[in-house]
């Protein structure tokens, strides 16, 4: 009974914050303490909600990407090409560059075109842009005979050995014959990754975005605060992070939402800018002008 009740008064709280910019006049009368459990507990519930959407929504999304990209690679697989890796270095026949387009099923990039330049001769990526130069734009990796290559697609590179790679611990060698076999164990392997980030995502998401979200309010409830030093109110620092401990919460589930929405129907330019901050600073100003009567807040220290 105690539980259900404590889950009514928070949904309560949660509605009403939500929906009566005059239930602001209270919080100011409640303790600090107050609107930080609100704060905490509403972020649990939000990390729940994103968590949903990306079960639901992103990862069947990435891995119907996933097969139509191993579908693609089988194929446009040439049946005589073949990749050996000998623990040192990787060769491949027949002895030539290769060049592998950028997946259209992958988010798309505006400098490249190319996902990757193969050019087993050479172990240098400038060597091996200099030997494999086209009207194309720069491409997103380069391999080597025992490098990997990845730019930040502004003329900057950085370097791994092959060697040090993940699939490269031991021989192997890649063929049309034993791809469909490569594939299905790639294939698994990305769907553990899949799993494993059913469990991580809502740890990450509770731990980042509150940090990130406690950094940016304290940023702009000193704005609000200055802004309501022009106007002559009495609203001491505190009183202005704690109203914004509030509108937080509201503007992430907007943000949320909005997201969401931008990524399932596939907008271009209606979500581009931040939500959040829209969101914040509207709801504020609404309960600011809701407050408007409200000359000196008192802070009682015991209580806060």
């Amino acid at each position: 009974m105690k539980l259900a009740k404590y889950i009514k008064n928070f949904l309560n709280l949660f509605w009403n914050s939500l929906t009566a910019p005059r239930f602001y006049l209270e919080v100011l009368n409640r303790p600090l303490s107050f609107s930080w459990r609100f704060f905490l507990i509403s972020f649990v519930l939000l990390s729940f909600i994103a968590t949903s959407f990306f079960v639901l929504f992103d990862i069947p999304s990435w891995q119907s990407h996933t097969n139509k990209i191993a579908q693609q690679i089988q194929q446009d697989y040439q049946s005589n090409l073949s990749f050996q890796w000998d623990n040192h270095n990787l060769a491949t026949q027949p002895n030539k560059s290769l060049v592998v387009p950028y997946p259209k099923d992958l988010p798309s990039l505006t400098n490249t075109n190319q996902l990757a330049l193969i050019d087993t001769q050479v172990s240098d990526v400038h060597e091996a842009l200099a030997a494999n130069k086209t009207d194309s734009l720069e491409p997103l990796t380069v391999i080597t005979s025992n490098k990997i290559f990845v730019s930040d697609l502004s003329g900057n590179w950085s370097a791994l050995n092959l060697s040090d790679s993940p699939f490269f611990e031991n021989p192997w060698t890649l063929n049309k014959q034993n791809l469909p076999a490569v594939i299905s164990q790639a294939k698994n392997q990305i769907n553990h990754l899949f799993v494993l980030a059913e469990f991580v995502y809502p740890f990450a998401f509770m731990l980042l975005t509150t940090l990130t979200t406690l950094f940016t309010i304290a940023i702009d409830s000193l704005l609000v605060f200055y802004i309501i030093k022009l106007f002559r109110r009495g609203f001491p620092y505190r009183k202005v992070f704690q109203l914004s401990l509030h509108v937080a919460i509201i503007a992430e589930l907007v943000q949320l939402v909005t997201q969401r929405i931008d990524t399932v129907n596939q907008f271009t330019n209606a979500t581009q800018f931040n939500m959040f901050t829209l969101t914040y600073w509207a709801y504020m100003m609404i309960i600011l002008w809701t407050l408007r009567s409200v000359k000196m807040v008192q802070i009682n220290l015991q209580k806060t």
